[in-house]
């Protein structure tokens, strides 16, 4: 058989698919005698034959082979007649040692690939200058892999140097590569934490991608959704929540266009994203809007777990998991104890069904429920809650034995574990009292910050001292209450002050000063008080009592850094000379 109608034969079988068969007749075809540039195709092909089957050793074998066979040849006619050929076979070779972890050895082979198609598109530039950006775009996510991140961005620059003017001339060949290659220069960013530069990488592969979905959507929508969930991401991390939002809600309206279609392929990014959208509200403060969209996440992992257990499982704990951090963050804490125990029970099959793999998760949710049982014990003091809390946490200790104790994510599991076995073992009825009250009294704080008028502000801050001071009548001996109560009448000073009520605002912070003392950070009241009235001498001898009472030059240095903030606002507020 004639080299000619070999490769139509092949041709034949490879278009019916039997690659079994096209192995055969190439293996046969070696003993054929065809010339020696023939029998490097040969191997070339069967190689990628091999690679496909899995045979990874025999295709390695076989394009080295052919690459030493061709560069023999190169050796002896003219120079470059085999340059193409040759740099061809060895970035396959590298792509095959890149996929079997051999990461030094593909190095190698890409740089050989890389320097042969300089060479070549030195001479002509229009034909292999796709090649090189292309090597250097390979070369990039193999250092990445180290990570390199420094090398790996600068044959990702001098790949997106190559392909830009490519795509500016040729748009419809090259956009997608000039895309993708700033996608990857921005998550080299995103691997560093950098997201303000990862952000404009992200900004300019958008209208590329947006422009080559408007031609074929089917393609390069999924993309365009995964270029705008990354930009969503960064805006986060930077903390441009409102860009984030826009960013999720196109992101969420293009994964909703790809289900419609193909809702076994992208039901799952549109739930991630939900995911997403529900984890930035929270962020957002935003509890009633965050609470939407995990709930539509939730429902849709329902439906594919049903489906897919072994697959979605594992999304649909973290969901309901997050739901319960927001419903316990909301006060809702019937509802967080269902949805904790929710969570728990699928993690649970899981690290039954995988173990090792999920017990971290499964420890997580515990403890967050074991910190839930607190909020209930020191709410209602009913013993089952501190029940229910130790058979929690002997389980999770049984589960952390297991794991390593190096993992930062085990250590911190640990520390909670010891903290709440002591909670547990050795909380009294007036540690309870006060930790109910002081947890109120947070939400309160909460209530305060959440507002800029000081008359709203007021109302929750004398809530915060009648919880405090009928705790005080109760436990009139407990010193860290009574240093909480003066802090909190200095708080209501201070807010008296700025509504002009300088009397209460005298009582009150004379009240703190009672309670305590040495609590200079109250005593400041005193001193603006002084210097609103005009009574400079009174101010200016309670101004060094307290830096008298400073036992360091840093907390002479907080002092006056803390008055500098305070005497600012006065101005602003129209209260100070």
């Amino acid at each position: 058989m004639d080299y000619q109608a070999l490769q139509q034969r092949a041709d034949e079988l490879l278009a019916q698919g039997q690659y079994e068969t096209l192995v055969d007749l190439y293996t046969e075809a070696l003993g054929y005698g065809y010339p020696k540039s023939a029998e490097a195709e040969l191997l070339s092909a069967l190689a990628e034959l091999y690679n496909h089957f899995g045979e990874k050793e025999k295709s390695k074998d076989h394009y080295a082979s052919a690459i030493a066979i061709f560069r023999t040849l190169e050796g002896e006619g003219e120079e470059g007649a085999y340059f193409p050929v040759i740099a061809a076979v060895t970035n396959n070779l590298g792509i095959l040692y890149e996929e079997e972890n051999e990461d030094q050895a593909a190095t190698e082979k890409f740089k050989e690939s890389l320097e042969i198609y300089e060479k070549l598109a030195e001479k002509a530039p229009e034909l292999y200058k796709p090649y090189v950006a292309t090597t250097h775009y390979n070369l990039a996510n193999l250092l990445g892999k180290k990570p390199d991140f420094y090398q790996s961005r600068k044959h990702l620059q001098q790949a997106y140097e190559i392909f830009k003017p490519l795509a500016d001339a040729d748009p419809i060949n090259f956009d997608a590569y000039l895309a993708n290659t700033l996608i990857s220069l921005g998550n080299s960013y995103v691997e560093e934490h950098d997201y303000n530069n990862a952000e404009i990488y992200f900004e300019k592969a958008l209208p590329v991608y947006r422009k080559l979905a408007d031609i074929r959507f089917d393609i390069f929508g999924p993309y365009l959704a995964a270029t705008l969930n990354n930009l969503a991401v960064a805006s986060k991390e930077t903390k441009q929540q409102d860009k984030a939002v826009l960013f999720y809600e196109e992101t969420l309206d293009l994964y909703q266009r790809l289900a419609e279609e193909n809702p076994e392929a992208f039901l799952p990014y549109k739930a991630a994203t939900l995911n997403s959208m529900g984890i930035l509200f929270s962020e957002m403060f935003d509890k009633d809007e965050a609470l939407v969209y995990y709930n539509r996440a939730i429902e849709i992992y329902q439906r594919l777990a049903s489906r897919a257990p072994v697959d979605f499982n594992p999304y649909l704990a973290t969901s309901i998991h997050n739901l319960a951090i927001l419903l316990d963050e909301k006060g809702e804490l019937d509802q967080a104890e269902a949805a904790y125990h929710k969570a728990l029970y699928l993690r649970d099959e899981l690290a039954a069904q995988y173990p090792g793999a999920f017990d971290r998760d499964v420890c997580v949710t515990a403890m967050n429920l074991v910190t839930l049982y607190q909020q209930f014990l020191e709410k209602d003091q009913e013993p089952v809650f501190r029940e229910k809390a130790k058979e929690l946490l002997a389980d999770v200790s049984r589960r952390l034995e297991k794991l390593n104790r190096d993992e930062p994510v085990v250590q911190s599991l640990w520390s909670d574990h010891e903290y709440f076995v002591d909670f547990f073992e050795n909380v009294t009825t007036e540690a309870l009292s006060i930790a109910n009250v002081l947890r109120r009294c947070n939400a309160l704080t909460e209530e305060i910050n959440s507002t800029i008028d000081p008359a709203e502000k007021i109302i929750f801050q004398q809530q915060i001292i009648e919880l405090l001071e009928a705790q005080k009548t109760e436990y009139p001996h407990h010193q860290p209450l009574t240093e909480e109560l003066s802090t909190e009448y200095g708080n209501l000073s201070w807010l008296s002050i700025r509504l002009k009520d300088f009397k209460k605002a005298r009582i009150y912070a004379e009240k703190g000063m009672e309670l305590n003392p040495g609590a200079y950070w109250v005593k400041m009241n005193l001193y603006y008080l002084g210097m609103i009235d005009k009574a400079e001498n009174e101010a200016l001898s309670i101004l060094d009592e307290i830096m008298t009472g400073c036992s360091t030059d840093l907390e002479k240095h907080k002092v006056r850094e803390q008055m500098d903030m305070d005497i600012q606002k006065l101005r602003l507020y129209g209260l100070w000379g």
